[in-house]
């Protein structure tokens, strides 16, 4: 997670003016830092897209920063009507997106952002159960976030499993935790804005983390080894969702253009704020003299190892924590999506936006009924 930072004076407010009178306004706002990958492209670069296609019709205004929505609060806020539309990591909320968390129990299966991100999107516009999930939360979901893999950051090498027992690390979730314990480490549970002061007065050796946190948090000045081990990613939740009564005032036509909207964003926050996004961060951390290592055999095979169990594991979890009544039915069909999305994109250069965005709209978006959906 972000850092949450707690001023207002701190806050960004843009208001995206049209040549024309909109006939409809859309508020959108996250509590994530201006410069945060969320606010850029969930909100940003979003808002400036819908009103590029609805020529005037549509006015989006934005707040990134904002002291309206908390990251615990989001999704209630949401529903509540403080804002119109707004991202939520659902890590916050397992009871209330208990499908949502459910299935990000396959998060250290997971290998490719890419295609997870198009998973994700298609399972929960799709899915039933997923579907059902949003309408009791009072929201109507719109599309995803996904993180790079977690890595490891220290403040000394560790890279083979000798050198993992009892190292105290911050870890990212129930199942990682699990297979640092099965690998001799020590998973320490604390609030990720205390990750600078614990790693700087020895509280914590390493801590899991994406490249881009490293940079945005400043990690590298009090630990500078990050080995190149990808532990689990991160997806629950949303990264766009409207509250509801404001998606069934709006429009079909409005509807119709945040759908085209949202698939467009997706294929620039893939390849410029996560593909290259991990890429600079990874140039930035080498110039401040992090040093970059492999795991060794052992280490990468006690996660290999621990991966071979984690679908019966995470069908237990889903089943008394997040009480799934069929778990394998929701693994199979979630799973049914990353193999589709594999194939779909096997042949795609990473960095191809435009080709990304086209399909999720051929795939996904241009099959959503605009006159129906969240109605």
């Amino acid at each position: 997670m972000r850092n949450i930072y707690k001023y207002v004076g701190a806050l960004a407010f843009a208001a995206m003016s049209t040549s024309a009178i909109a006939q409809e306004k859309i508020f959108a706002a996250t509590w994530q830092t201006p410069t945060n990958v969320i606010s850029v492209y969930h909100v940003q670069k979003w808002a400036e897209r819908v009103n590029e296609l609805s020529e005037g019709k549509i006015e989006v205004q934005t707040e990134v920063g904002s002291a309206r929505i908390s990251p615990n609060g989001a999704l209630e806020d949401l529903a509540d009507g403080l804002v119109d539309v707004t991202y939520h990591a659902g890590q916050y909320t397992p009871a209330a997106l208990n499908v949502s968390n459910a299935v990000e129990e396959l998060g250290m299966l997971m290998t490719d952002t890419r295609v997870l991100l198009a998973a994700a999107a298609d399972f929960d516009l799709n899915n039933p159960l997923a579907q059902e999930q949003w309408r009791r939360n009072g929201v109507v979901y719109i599309g995803p976030y996904v993180t790079p893999p977690y890595q490891l950051l220290c403040k000394r090498q560790v890279s083979t499993l000798e050198q993992l027992k009892d190292v105290r690390i911050r870890m990212v979730g129930r199942s990682s935790a699990a297979w640092l314990n099965e690998a001799g480490g020590v998973p320490v549970s604390i609030n990720n804005n205390e990750t600078y002061s614990a790693l700087d007065r020895g509280a914590l050796d390493c801590t899991s983390i994406m490249l881009m946190d490293i940079v945005s948090r400043k990690l590298s000045e009090v630990a500078k080894h990050v080995t190149e081990l990808p532990i689990t990613r991160l997806w629950a939740g949303q990264g766009w969702a409207f509250n509801r009564s404001k998606w069934q005032s709006l429009t079909p036509e409005s509807r119709r253009i945040i759908l085209d909207a949202t698939a467009d964003t997706l294929g620039i926050y893939w390849s410029d704020g996560l593909f290259k996004g991990e890429a600079d961060a990874k140039a930035q951390l080498i110039d401040d003299g992090v040093q970059f290592h492999q795991p060794d055999s052992a280490l990468e095979q006690s996660l290999v190892g621990f991966r071979d169990h984690q679908k019966v594991d995470a069908a237990q979890v889903m089943r008394e924590t997040h009480q799934i009544d069929d778990p394998e039915k929701l693994i199979a069909d979630f799973q049914s999506y990353v193999t589709k999305w594999t194939d779909l994109l096997k042949d795609v250069p990473m960095e191809d936006s435009t080709t990304l965005s086209n399909i999720l709209r051929q795939e996904i978006y241009d099959k959503i009924d605009a006159d129906t959906y969240g109605m």
